[in-house]
C-alpha cells in the first residue's frame, strides 16, 4: 500500500516538469504564467508531503551528504543576504522560487534513491523529464517550418517561451543527458530500453533544433557535455596518459587542440560580433559592481535593479569607445550567471555556489559501468550540469525557472546515487514530526494567500497595460491602483504605472511612483518618463538631470536626446537645443527606423532657427 501511495505521488509530482509549457494571456508574460503554475502546484505537492508527516509512526533519521550541506548553506546565506538587502522582503519571487526548488531537490532525491527493486519513481521522473525535452524540441522544429507551435511577434523559434535565448538554454540541458542515457545504458531490462531509446529520439530532435537557435554559447555547451560522455565511455584521458609519447609530442598535441578551440571560438564570435561585444560591455560594468561590493555583493536579486545605474556611471566617467556606446542597452541579466551571483552575493555567495559545483562534479575515481548501480545516470547528469554551467557563462540559464528546475533535478540524481559518507544529523520522533507538520501547513497557508493575491494583482496589471495601450488611461489607472499594494516592489509594474499616470497628465503622482520605481528599476525609460513629467511641470533642472541619466545609460538611443532638445526649447535655451540637435543629426540609431528619420528632420528645422 505504501508503494501505491508513493507511485501516485510520483505521478503527481512529475507534473512540475510541465511548468515550461504554461502560458496565459491574462498575465503579463509567459514567464509569469509559468511562475504561478509552479507556485500553485508546489503548494499542493508540499501540502501532501507535510500532511504525510502526521501519519508516520516511527522516527525519521535525517542524513545528508556534503553536497546537501553545501546547498543548505548556500540557501542560508541567500536568506541572510536578503534580510540585509534594502527594499527587499521575504515575499520576493526569486527567494520563494529558491525555497521551493530546495524543497524539490530533497523530494526528488528521496524518491529516486536506491530502494532495491523498487524503481518506479526513478523511471517515471526520468521518462517525463525526457518527454518534456522531446516535446519542446519538436515544438521548435514545428515553429521553424510553420507547422505548429506557440507564436511570437519577434522570433520564429521560441518553443513555449517568449524569447529565443531561454528556449535554447532549456533545450541544451537535455542533450548530454539524453546522449549519455543512449550511449551508456545497457539494454538488459525493459526500463533501460525505454530510457535508452527515448534518450536517442530526444537527442536527435534536440541536435536538429539547436543549430537553428544560433546561440553560440549553447553550441559550445552542448559540445562540452557530449565530450564528457565520450571521454567517459572510451576513457580518452586515461589512454592519452598511457601513450608512449615524449613530453614534447604530448605538449604539441595539447597545444593543437587548444589552438583549434581558440580558432573555433573566434569563428563563432565573427558570426555576430556585436552580440559578443555587448556581452563584454556587460561584464565590464558587472566587474565595476563587484569591485564596489566585493564581500557581500549589491544585494539579493538586485542585479537588474541597479545595472543601468552602473552603466550610466561607466559612460559618464570618461570618453568611451563608440562601439561600446553602440552596443549598450537595457540589461536585466549579466549573461554570465557566475558573474551575476558574484555581483549580487559577493565573494561568500559566489564561493558557496562554486562549492556546490565542485561537490556535484567531484569524482574520486572513474568507475566502470558495471561497478555502480545507476552510474550511467550519474555520468549523464554530470555532463548536463557541465553543459548548463558552460551555457550560463554566455546567457542567463540559471535565471529561468524551467531551466533551474532541470538543474535541480539533475543535482538530486547525482546526490541520490552518491556513495560518499552521509552524516546523520538528527532523528525526529513522531511528536516532533507533527509539530513540524503544523508549522509547515501554517507556512503553506501564508504562501497560498500570497500567491492567490499576487495572481489577482498580476491579472489586473495585464488589464491595465492593455487599457493603457488603447489610451483608456482612467480605467487603466484604476487597475494599477488596485494592484499597487501587492506589486509595489515590482520595478516593471511601477514603471508601467508611472508611465500611464504621466500620459494621463497626472504628473505629480507619476513622479511619486517613478521615484519609488528607482529602488527596483534602472531602465532608461524610467528616466525619460521622469523627464517628461518634470518638463510638463516646468521643473526644468530636474527634467534635464533625468534626461541626461537616460542618455548616459544607453548613449546610442536618440529618443532621450530628442526629448531633452524639446525641453531646452521650452525653457528658452535655444543654443543648447541647437548643439544637441547637431549631435543628433550626426548620430546613427542602433536600429534604423522611420522614427529616426522623423527625429532628424525635426532637428534640422531647429538648426535653421
Amino acid at each position: 500500500m505504501k508503494e501505491i501511495y508513493k507511485n501516485i505521488f510520483t505521478l503527481f509530482l512529475s507534473l512540475i516538469f510541465i511548468t515550461v509549457f504554461i502560458r496565459n494571456n491574462e498575465l503579463i508574460d509567459s514567464l509569469t504564467a509559468k511562475l504561478f503554475y509552479f507556485y500553485f502546484l508546489s503548494i499542493v505537492v508540499l501540502g501532501i508531503s507535510t500532511i504525510s508527516l502526521f501519519f508516520i509512526r516511527k522516527k525519521i533519521s535525517i542524513s545528508l551528504n556534503i553536497l546537501d550541506l553545501v546547498i543548505l548553506l548556500f540557501y542560508a546565506y541567500n536568506s541572510v543576504r536578503l534580510l540585509f538587502t534594502e527594499f527587499s522582503a521575504f515575499d520576493n519571487d526569486k527567494f520563494i522560487t529558491l525555497t521551493l526548488l530546495i524543497c524539490y531537490y530533497f523530494i526528488f532525491k528521496h524518491l529516486v534513491s536506491y530502494q532495491g527493486k523498487y524503481i518506479f519513481p526513478l523511471i517515471v521522473l526520468l521518462c517525463i523529464f525526457l518527454v518534456v525535452g522531446l516535446l519542446q524540441s519538436l515544438i521548435g522544429l514545428f515553429q521553424v517550418y510553420n507547422l505548429f507551435g506557440y507564436s511570437s511577434p519577434f522570433y520564429s523559434l521560441t518553443g513555449s517561451f517568449d524569447n529565443l535565448a531561454p528556449y535554447s538554454g532549456f533545450i541544451v540541458t537535455f542533450l548530454p543527458f539524453a546522449f549519455g542515457l543512449y550511449f551508456l545504458t545497457s539494454s538488459n531490462s525493459t526500463e533501460n530500453k525505454i530510457l535508452k531509446y527515448l534518450g536517442l529520439v530526444l537527442f536527435c530532435s534536440g541536435i536538429l533544433v539547436l543549430p537553428l537557435t544560433k546561440i553560440r554559447g549553447d553550441w559550445l555547451a552542448s559540445i562540452g557535455g557530449l565530450l564528457v560522455i565520450i571521454n567517459y565511455r572510451y576513457r580518452l584521458n586515461e589512454k592519452f596518459c598511457l601513450l608512449k609519447l615524449n613530453s614534447a609530442v604530448k605538449i604539441l598535441i595539447i597545444g593543437s587542440i587548444l589552438a583549434s578551440l581558440v580558432f573555433s571560438i573566434y569563428g563563432l564570435y565573427k558570426i555576430r560580433p556585436a552580440s559578443a561585444y555587448g556581452r563584454i560591455l556587460m561584464w565590464k560594468v558587472t566587474a565595476n559592481m563587484i569591485e564596489e561590493n566585493p564581500m557581500f555583493g549589491i544585494g539579493f536579486n538586485k542585479y537588474g535593479d541597479f545595472y543601468n545605474n552602473y552603466q550610466s556611471a561607466y559612460f559618464s566617467a570618461e570618453k568611451r569607445d563608440d562601439y561600446e556606446k553602440y552596443v549598450a542597452d537595457n540589461v536585466d541579466y549579466a549573461h554570465n550567471d557566475l558573474l551575476e551571483i558574484f555581483a549580487e552575493l559577493g565573494v561568500i555567495g559566489f564561493g558557496l555556489f562554486i562549492l556546490i559545483l565542485f561537490y556535484t562534479l567531484k569524482t574520486d575515481k572513474v568507475k566502470y559501468l558495471e561497478e555502480v548501480r545507476n552510474n550511467h545516470i550519474i555520468v549523464a547528469a554530470k555532463a548536463s550540469i557541465i553543459c548548463i554551467v558552460i551555457s550560463s557563462q554566455f546567457t542567463f540559464s540559471l535565471q529561468i525557472l524551467a531551466t533551474m528546475l532541470n538543474f535541480v533535478f539533475l543535482l538530486s540524481l547525482i546526490s541520490a546515487f552518491d556513495e560518499k559518507k552521509y552524516f546523520t544529523l538528527i532523528e525526529i520522533n513522531p511528536f516532533r514530526q507533527k509539530v513540524i507538520g503544523i508549522i509547515g501547513l501554517f507556512l503553506l497557508v501564508i504562501l497560498t494567500i500570497h500567491t492567490t493575491e499576487s495572481y489577482k494583482a498580476n491579472k489586473k496589471w495585464q488589464n491595465a497595460k492593455l487599457l493603457s495601450g488603447y489610451m483608456k488611461y482612467d480605467s487603466a489607472i484604476k487597475y494599477y491602483s488596485e494592484s499597487y499594494e501587492k506589486l509595489n516592489s515590482n520595478g516593471r509594474f511601477l514603471l508601467n504605472y508611472g508611465g500611464t499616470l504621466s500620459l494621463a497628465g497626472n504628473y505629480n503622482k507619476a513622479i511619486e511612483i517613478l521615484k519609488e520605481a528607482q529602488n527596483y528599476n534602472s531602465s532608461n525609460n524610467l528616466y525619460i518618463l521622469l523627464g517628461n513629467s518634470y518638463t510638463e511641470l516646468k521643473r526644468f533642472d530636474e527634467a534635464e538631470k533625468s534626461y541626461l541619466k537616460a542618455i548616459s545609460s544607453i548613449p546610442n538611443r536618440l529618443y532621450p536626446k530628442y526629448k531633452l532638445t524639446q525641453m531646452f526649447l521650452k525653457s528658452d535655451r535655444l543654443n543648447d537645443a541647437k548643439e544637441l540637435a547637431l549631435d543628433i543629426c550626426k548620430s546613427n540609431a542602433k536600429v534604423p527606423s522611420t522614427a529616426e528619420n522623423e527625429i532628424k528632420a525635426e532637428m534640422k528645422k531647429i538648426l535653421e532657427l
